[in-house]
């Protein structure tokens, strides 16, 4: 899984560098990717019972890696758009 995720950022970089689309950029892609991302993370941990089963025992510890967790995707995204909003700037 580890290298399915590497190699699909590589050819998305590699694409991105070589092939200008401007369809990406009228979008804000990466806003949408977080959301979608964040969705699915919502999504997995919503339907799976054996979850809710163990939340008196995962407490806080899990409810702080959900919290970070969004946090730290909704950071990273406005960072990113920032840095290409510069460079788009230049």
């Amino acid at each position: 899984m580890f290298v399915l995720i590497i190699s699909s950022f590589i050819v998305g970089m590699l694409i991105g560098l070589f092939f200008k689309i401007r369809f990406f950029k009228k979008i804000n892609l990466l806003t949408w990717i977080t959301l979608a991302l964040l969705f699915s993370m919502g999504l997995e941990i919503g339907s799976s019972d054996e979850l809710f089963e163990q939340l008196p025992e995962i407490g806080t510890t899990g409810l702080l890696i959900a919290v970070f967790a969004i946090a730290g995707s909704v950071f990273f995204t406005w960072s990113f758009e920032l840095i290409l909003k510069r460079k788009g700037n230049r």
